[in-house]
């Protein structure tokens, strides 16, 4: 039986509310980013939901919205 990745959500920084505005919605309230941190990771296909909560996986290092130097929208393959 697969277990469910828990999820924690990060408010993100005015400056990035303002950049995902911009981007159209992939379903309904959310869109799917990648997201680069200031360490060098890149984590692809993260949900955010109205422009400005990041829904991060838990399994994943903590974050705070000061920790992200870059976001865009995933692209489709």
């Amino acid at each position: 039986m697969d277990r469910e990745v828990r999820r924690v959500i990060v408010q993100l920084h005015q400056r990035w509310i303002e950049t995902l505005v911009q981007y159209p919605e992939q379903g309904m309230g959310f869109q799917l980013v990648d997201v680069a941190l200031e360490n060098g990771d890149i984590v692809q296909g993260v949900r955010v939901y109205n422009s400005e909560q990041l829904d991060w996986p838990e399994n994943l290092a903590p974050i705070s919205s000061e920790d992200i130097v870059e976001i865009a929208l995933t692209r489709k393959a």
